[in-house]
């Protein structure tokens, strides 16, 4: 745990922060001004894609109005922007027509439509105040050590990535707040359907197949894992396997230290790259020699405090948990880094979480539809530290391929019984 004089520190310096404020009007202006100077776009060269294996576009998603009405419910009658346009990189990649279209200059349109393949599809959600950025590069020098270069290497490339910069973060639209965890859960709902659309698009013009959505593997890291669990409960028919860090179902419990990384004002006094660096205290991130300086402080130079202050306010109004004990099977694995106990998700929880949880027939075995693994001197931010990423891989690749392998074998018993019956 950590130590108390270190919450007496950060207490006192929060105070010294708010007491400035009253004292200098205008300061809170000054430095939203500084941290909008401080914003450095994501971009990716042609280099980067290249050596990614991947291409970068953007999608306009809109919600509907049901979809909507259930997020102003959460949001206390506040109505959401329902339509944001969203940056994305994937590996699925094919130039649109196979020739460049001079009649389509839409910003909001792809320069580049995601290709038709039967790969599995892994979904990569960022937390807050990150970016796509945060899954392909890297701080150490070796660009190989990343959590998507590791989930090529481990898939030996019969994998498909996708990793999206959530609303107002990295490339992606700043709308109007609020934000809230289940608002970027139904953009990734929203997102998965528009991109399936645009993969099967050519495959119909050219045999007017049907369109129909593929479901993703979503992976995510913080409020990136808990927009993937909104998407799992809001729209299950989207997802096959649930995996990710750092977040629950049920995130309402009180706990010290995000409480205070949660509230508007002081986020707004602090500035990003001052959030940035006191993160990585608290989290311990800072436990490993960085080569360029602190992780969380170069990955949040991709994040606007707006967005991130918007997405912050709403973390412990998350809660899905009354969704577990009747929602549909999706197999989901927890993985605990140690240092995440420290800050609010101790082992206990998620298997309060997980004994919420459906179990199979007991004739396809009768277990629990949630899993933990367990990595020692880690952080919250563990697929950004010295072998983090691989280890990620490992058991993100692993958990995939076991679920798709046993999810076809109860298919078959199930289907075996139907026949009997």
């Amino acid at each position: 745990m950590i130590p108390v004089n270190q919450y007496f520190v950060y207490v006192l310096g929060v105070v010294a922060v708010v007491v400035i404020a009253v004292a200098v009007p205008g300061l809170p202006r000054l430095l939203k001004w500084r941290d909008d100077a401080h914003f450095q776009p994501p971009f990716y060269s042609p280099q980067d894609l290249t050596a990614l294996h991947a291409c970068a576009g953007n999608v306009t998603v809109h919600l509907d109005n049901a979809t909507l009405d259930r997020l102003e419910s959460q949001m206390g009658g506040v109505r959401p922007v329902g339509t944001v346009r969203l940056f994305y990189i994937t590996t699925r990649c094919q130039h649109r027509h196979g020739t460049n279209d001079e009649n389509d200059d839409d910003e909001n349109e792809t320069t580049n439509s995601p290709n038709i393949a039967s790969k599995e599809h892994i979904l990569l959600s960022h937390g807050s105040g990150l970016s796509s950025k945060f899954f392909t590069s890297n701080l150490l020098g070796n660009q190989q050590e990343t959590l998507w270069t590791q989930l090529l290497s481990a898939s030996d490339n019969s994998f498909d990535l996708t990793a999206v910069d959530l609303r107002g973060h990295g490339l992606s639209e700043i709308t109007k707040g609020p934000y809230n965890v289940e608002l970027l859960g139904a953009d990734l709902a929203a997102f998965v359907q528009e991109f399936s659309s645009l993969s099967n698009s050519s495959k119909n013009k050219n045999n007017n197949a049907k369109n129909q959505n593929r479901r993703v593997h979503c992976h995510g890291l913080s409020a990136g894992f808990g927009a993937c669990m909104s998407m799992a409960i809001y729209d299950p028919d989207l997802v096959e396997t649930l995996t990710g860090s750092g977040w629950l179902f049920d995130r309402s419990r009180f706990e010290l230290l995000p409480y205070i990384f949660s509230r508007p004002l002081l986020n707004k006094l602090l500035g990003i790259q001052v959030i940035a660096r006191l993160g990585q205290v608290v989290m311990r991130v800072q436990q490993h020699d960085w080569s360029r300086g602190g992780l969380l402080e170069h990955m949040m130079h991709h994040a606007h405090l707006d967005g991130f202050v918007s997405l912050a306010s709403s973390w412990f109004q998350f809660n899905v948990s009354h969704a577990l004990p009747t929602w549909t099977k999706i197999p989901t694995l927890f993985v605990l880094p140690e240092y995440d106990a420290d800050v609010g998700f101790p082992r206990h929880l998620i298997e309060q979480e997980i004994n919420l949880m459906p179990k199979s027939a007991a004739a396809l075995g009768g277990e629990r539809m949630g899993h933990i693994v367990e990595f020692a001197k880690h952080s919250h931010c563990m697929v950004g530290e010295p072998g983090g990423a691989a280890k990620m891989a490992k058991v993100v690749y692993e958990f995939i391929t076991n679920s798709t392998l046993q999810k076809k074998k109860n298919n078959k018993l199930e289907q075996q019984q139907q026949n009997q019956d």
